[in-house]
């Protein structure tokens, strides 16, 4: 049943700046707080180019 979907409607956090999400997720209650990665996991570093 999915076979020619496409991501098109996948949304992930990291697609918003710091402002957009905490105005996004404020207007509906949430409050948000960004926290700093230490360091990229292994998965972040293999998706680097180069």
């Amino acid at each position: 049943r999915l076979r020619g979907l496409h991501d098109a409607y996948f949304w992930h956090p990291s697609m918003l700046s710091p402002g957009e999400l905490r105005a996004t997720f404020g207007r509906h209650g949430f409050a948000v707080r960004i926290l700093a990665q230490p360091r990229l996991t292994g998965a972040q570093i293999a998706k680097l180019p180069g």
